[in-house]
């Protein structure tokens, strides 16, 4: 599948969107992958992870 790649910068940080990626989302554990980045579901907004550890800023997941 194509998708889109758009990167945000963050104080020198990246995250990547994936927008046209298959998502796979457990309701049950508020736990979705994007694109094989685990990241926790949180009022929408997916916190992801890197290296273990929570980034300060939030990464948005548009549709």
């Amino acid at each position: 599948m194509l998708f889109s790649e758009i990167w945000y910068q963050y104080n020198g940080a990246k995250c990547q969107d994936f927008m046209l990626c298959s998502q796979d989302i457990i309701l049950g554990n508020k736990i979705c992958s994007l694109c094989g980045q685990d990241v926790i579901l949180r009022n929408n907004i997916c916190n992801v992870y890197v290296h273990d550890i929570l980034w300060q800023h939030l990464c948005l997941v548009h549709s």
